[in-house]
């Protein structure tokens, strides 16, 4: 026989290698920190065009978001003795969503409404709702829902919107703002004299007025030219897109009032395309919610007035064409460069934690989410309609995933 007492113990492995951390323990090539430090190089991207735009007063409220965000942060994680996940990103977490907060409000809004916004992401969208990497909605959004419903005039389409004129970007002063004698393009336009900035109305305001029924304006500025009185689909998308709505190429570059960063359509898809290049936002994502977004768009019925006044539906908007220009192709085009649309998608549906895990899951979820922003934005004229829409989709992934998560062979 062997004598097993005279055999060395093993020696035990050093203390630090015998730690394990918690699941998942797959390593993947990416940590938490160089994700969120892609999504903020991403969101550069918006914010420059929203301070070109909007200058020195979208840099307030910027740098007012980012800071309210990480003060909270610090004070919440210290009272409620709450663990730091500095080690997984979280201080780069904190940034991001500070920034994303202030990309989804007006240049405009008192510093009240901005701070308050920064405390209920932290405390409520993110503290108590879940913490890093376990909310089922995106914090951002849920401060900047709050807002939205305690200061809605501080939001609301109806108020005054200021744009930058094309010789005081950056550096000017965007409450020094008239409104233009004659106003086409913003390219060629230029402020009343001793301003520096153009007082407009919301960009989409004359889109909801239809969807509402109160597009009758188009019958009274043709009855003062004295022209014809035929109100054709046709004709009445042709007045609604040439004359009512910004140019088409304003909106691309994002030379329209708005929010900080949802107005440079440019900016928001190369951000969108570098999250997507490194993988941080999926195809089956994007793909649905922009294809949803122009199916609806060009579906929705607007109401139109007759000759007489009497309203009707008008079905399939987005099909329409008038002496063989295509307008309602036009009108599709300006609900998706438009707005929040293009923000919502890229920077907000694709979060990875508040989104479907699986790919079909996501595609449900980003069809889900582009369908009812267009729809909240036409009948409900809600400001932020993509960002609420997202926020309802949230509350399905739960859902989303669990009846699209594969089964295994015998379950």
């Amino acid at each position: 026989m062997v004598d097993r007492s005279a055999s060395p113990a093993p020696n035990p492995l050093p203390r630090a290698a015998r730690t394990i951390e918690r699941p998942p323990h797959w390593r993947a090539s990416e940590t938490g920190s160089h994700i969120f430090w892609t999504s903020l190089y991403a969101a550069g991207l918006p914010t420059l065009a929203g301070l070109a735009f909007f200058g020195w007063a979208g840099l307030w409220v910027l740098a007012l978001s980012v800071g309210s965000v990480a003060a909270t942060e610090w004070l919440f994680v210290g009272l409620a003795r709450r663990p730091s996940h500095a080690r997984h990103g979280g201080h780069q977490h904190t940034l991001l969503l500070g920034l994303l907060l202030g990309l989804t409000l007006p240049a405009t809004v008192n510093w009240q409404v901005v701070v308050l916004a920064g405390v209920v992401t932290v405390v409520v969208g993110k503290g108590l709702l879940g913490g890093l990497g376990h909310y089922l909605w995106h914090p951002a959004l849920i401060g900047r829902f709050v807002v939205q419903v305690l200061f809605y005039d501080q939001l609301s389409p109806d108020k005054g919107w200021l744009l930058l004129d094309r010789h005081h970007l950056f550096f000017g002063n965007l409450h020094n703002a008239a409104v233009a004698s004659t106003y086409s393009s913003w390219a060629v336009a230029d402020a009343a004299p001793g301003a520096s900035a153009f007082s407009q109305g919301y960009p989409l305001a004359p889109i909801a007025e239809m969807a509402h029924g109160s597009g009758q304006w188009i019958h009274h500025a043709v009855a003062q030219t004295g022209q014809s009185m035929h109100s054709s689909a046709g004709e009445v998308l042709f007045r609604l897109t040439w004359d009512r709505l910004p140019a088409l190429g304003d909106m691309i570059i994002g030379a329209v009032p708005g929010n900080i960063g949802a107005t440079c359509a440019v900016a928001l898809v190369v951000g969108g395309m570098l999250l997507m290049y490194h993988g941080h936002v999926r195809w089956q994502l994007v793909g649905p919610f922009l294809l949803a977004a122009a199916l609806a768009a060009a579906i929705c019925p607007l109401r139109i007035a007759g000759p007489t006044d009497h309203l009707s539906w008008q079905w399939l908007p987005g099909f329409v064409f008038y002496n063989r220009m295509p307008v309602g192709p036009v009108y599709v085009a300006f609900h998706m460069v438009s707005g929040e649309l293009l923000l919502g998608c890229f920077f907000f549906a694709g979060d990875m934690v508040s989104r479907p895990i699986t790919k079909s899951g996501q595609v449900i979820f980003g069809a889900g989410c582009g369908a009812l922003a267009i729809v909240l934005r036409l009948y409900l004229f809600m400001p932020g309609g993509a960002y609420i829409a997202i926020l309802l989709m949230n509350t399905l992934t739960p859902v989303i995933d669990r009846i699209t998560q594969p089964r295994a062979f015998g379950h």
